[in-house]
């Protein structure tokens, strides 16, 4: 990102505005949006000192810069390289209101998509050393809708048939897994920062389990389900991951094990889980695909996150199996596709295919 015709565009795009930074010493920086056509918006949290003045850099890679460089007998540190002189920065002083900054970038040609630029935020009173207080670097990726952004490092874990879910950040956890449909699950989860283009790791660790959905609640807390547990047993057992700690605890187990099932959060905040294989057992894959296909089930229950309990659900007019369910505007529930359990019936080398079933539309009951 060396390129002047993109420095001047950035620099251009960030002139007569805000700041952009993070938390390491008292200051937190956070920032939203970022797409091209949108607003990056930056906020600051944390105490500046009295007197003291808050500076807002950015850089196109990270330092660490040593501010003894400028000047003599500064020990900090910034989380920047030296073309943070390239770029316009921005200068508050200490009674600072958010937004620190609403930075709008209509004017960016999504031609730049993919740059990355880091920014710090930091306090001085003039004196020495120089600089105060500094927040985190928070990178700002410019993106544009429909357009992908690099991956700049891969996942800490490998994951397959791995939970899935969009937290309420916008961030993405990814937790568990396992080699292959009968194979046992294992534990492993992190999120996927898509501003920073990398992956952390949580500070809990998930059970083990393999090929179970994520649901995000309306509190922000993912709920994960069933699936294939560290035996490679099909699991009634659930937890929850809250994004605040970063970590899991147990919940309530399910009334069935299942995997392979469908779950969907409905209008009223509960899950609904419906159908599912309950067992997958067999020493190859043949095997292991007859017994989810002859355990298919039928059963459907809803799990209430006000109270941690499951409560059983009208069950399904066929047992299903790696079908797919989704909200519907009027609240009812859509669920089709799947496996069913005539399947069973055909020889493992059969040339036809798996039977289907109809879509359906269950009736939910109301929260009791």
């Amino acid at each position: 990102m060396k390129n002047p015709t993109v420095l001047a565009a950035l620099a251009a795009a960030f002139l007569g505005i805000s700041s952009v930074p993070g938390s390491a010493q008292g200051l937190s920086l956070d920032i939203t949006g970022g797409l091209v056509g949108e607003n990056l918006t930056c906020n600051l949290s944390g105490v500046v000192p009295p007197g003291e003045f808050v500076i807002v850099t950015f850089s196109n890679t990270t330092g660490p810069l040593p501010m003894s460089t400028f000047f003599p007998g500064d020990p900090s540190f910034l989380d920047q390289d030296l073309t943070m002189f390239n770029y316009p920065s921005f200068l508050q002083g200490s009674a600072y209101v958010n937004p620190l900054g609403v930075v709008d970038l209509t004017t960016l040609s999504p031609a730049f998509t993919g740059f990355m630029v880091f920014g710090q935020a930091w306090t001085t009173n003039g004196g020495n050393p120089f600089v105060d207080k500094k927040s985190n670097t928070v990178t700002f990726i410019v993106g544009a809708h429909g357009a992908s952004t690099p991956t700049y490092q891969p996942p800490v874990f490998g994951h397959s048939y791995s939970a899935f879910a969009t937290l309420a950040d916008g961030n993405i956890l990814i937790s568990g897994g396992g080699n292959g449909l009968g194979a046992s699950g294992t534990a492993g989860a992190e999120t996927y920062d898509s501003r920073s283009a990398s992956f952390i790791a949580t500070n809990g660790t998930p059970q083990a389990r393999a090929a179970a959905p994520g649901i995000l609640l309306n509190d922000g807390r993912v709920l994960i389900c069933g699936g294939i547990d560290g035996g490679g047993l099909v699991t009634n057992g659930c937890e929850l991951y809250d994004p605040a700690t970063k970590t899991f605890s147990a919940a309530a187990a399910m009334a069935t094990s299942r995997v392979l099932h469908a779950a969907v959060k409905l209008a009223d905040g509960r899950v609904y889980v419906c159908g599912g294989s309950t067992s997958v057992s067999g020493t190859d894959p043949v095997s292991q695909l007859l017994a989810m296909v002859s355990s298919a089930t039928s059963s459907a229950e809803i799990y209430n996150p006000t109270n941690n309990t499951w409560s059983p659900a009208a069950s399904l007019s066929s047992a299903r199996t790696g079908h797919s369910a989704a909200i519907l505007p009027d609240g009812r529930v859509l669920v089709a596709g799947a496996s069913s359990r005539a399947s069973s019936a055909f020889p493992p080398f059969s040339r036809r295919p798996l039977a289907t079933t109809p879509p359906r539309i269950p009736t939910i009951p109301p929260p009791r």
